[in-house]
């Protein structure tokens, strides 16, 4: 995964999250972040599957309880 990658699905974890803007998501997981609701893991799904054009299976989205998750599930997907 690139580093413009990187940086875009930080931004969507930081704006779907509701987290400063200098944040750092790379530890932030479903456990140790309260505004990781149902509704945020939705709006996750759908930022990521929009900004990487990739469409995510619901066991795809269930994978998704951390940020880092979230980079091995698209480096799988974008075959990276």
């Amino acid at each position: 995964m690139t580093e413009t990658m990187l940086e875009n699905l930080k931004d969507i974890f930081r704006f779907v999250l509701q987290l400063p803007d200098d944040a750092s998501v790379e530890q932030v997981n479903q456990d140790n972040t309260p505004k990781w609701d149902s509704m945020a893991q939705v709006s996750l799904v759908a930022g990521i599957e929009g900004e990487f054009d990739v469409q995510l299976e619901l066991s795809d989205a269930m994978q998704i309880t951390s940020f880092e998750s979230c980079v091995k599930l698209l480096e799988q997907k974008l075959g990276q």
